[in-house]
């Protein structure tokens, strides 16, 4: 009723508030930024997306539900193709670019229960769960319409962006049946097997291709694969004088070698592509000498 007797106690009584609710707000804060912490432990930074550690943290919560096991499951995992490449030759900038169209298209909503990962550099994970996958035949329809609108997706980033590559991907997938009882890393090595008879299908189709279409526009793994290992072994072929039969010089051979099955053709054309023709040629007219030398 009298202010001037209470002021004192309501400066102290402020002051007691103040303090407790400064002490509450700062414990808030650190909740908040400890829970923060723990949930980017799970996503993957670049794209926001979980990782293989949420994968895994959520596949665990998903399994632990008996009313889950009921309908068939399935993983696909995607591989980008030609992430190296991107990166090296285009910067960190453009590979976020890519790496991010691809988790926008697998995250985007298409009416289906999914759950997106980007589990490495270059690979992503997506559990289809919606409760339609009856039967293998069923499942792989529907699986091939979700990768074709997927590639779709890619299709209209590589028609507007126009660069010296176009985003390919590799996908292999998997189907749990009802009643599945697996770990996350089984299923996975499921659908990485898929993934890379995929690749192997696709590699010999090209081979096929290169032998009758000197087609070149495959072959960039190959190629770093030469130049890191060395993959080259090369002959002296003799050049005769027509007149007299003797040989008065050689032509010197290069070929690939260490399970790289391509022309050397094709190969200078994969080199001189992708801006690598030089250490090609280098390499090349040293091992040459190397050879000369040693034989």
């Amino acid at each position: 009723e009298d202010i001037r007797y209470m002021a004192n106690r309501v400066n102290r009584m402020s002051r007691a508030l103040n303090l407790s609710f400064g002490t509450v707000y700062t414990r808030m804060i650190q909740k908040g930024m400890q829970m923060e912490l723990e949930q980017a432990a799970y996503l993957d930074p670049m794209t926001q997306i979980s990782n293989l550690k949420g994968l895994e943290k959520w596949f665990e919560e998903f399994s632990e539900k008996s009313e889950n096991h009921t309908n068939a499951v399935a993983m696909a995992i995607f591989k980008l193709d030609k992430y190296k490449y991107i990166y090296e030759n285009f910067g960190v900038l453009e590979i976020e670019e890519v790496v991010n169209i691809i988790a926008r298209v697998l995250s985007g909503n298409n009416g289906r229960k999914k759950f997106t990962a980007r589990i490495s550099d270059d690979e992503f994970a997506l559990v289809d769960y919606t409760g339609d996958l009856d039967d293998a035949k069923s499942a792989e329809t529907i699986l091939t319409e979700a990768v074709s609108s997927l590639q779709s997706g890619v299709e209209n980033y590589n028609s507007v962006k126009f660069k010296d590559y176009a985003v390919e991907l590799n996908v292999g997938f998997t189907l749990l049946n009802k009643g599945w009882d697996c770990d996350l890393r089984s299923v996975m090595r499921l659908a990485y097997g898929e993934l890379y008879l995929n690749i192997l299908r696709d590699k010999r189709k090209n081979y096929v291709q290169d032998a009758l279409q000197e087609d070149t526009t495959d072959h960039y793994d190959d190629l770093m694969l030469v130049l890191d290992k060395n993959l080259l072994t090369y002959y002296f072929q003799p050049i005769v004088d027509a007149l007299t039969g003797e040989i008065y010089a050689y032509e010197a051979l290069m070929r690939t070698s260490g399970g790289i099955n391509i022309s050397p053709l094709v190969l200078l054309d994969t080199a001189a592509k992708y801006k690598k023709l030089y250490e090609l040629e280098k390499m090349t007219l040293f091992g040459i000498m190397d050879y000369y030398v040693e034989h």
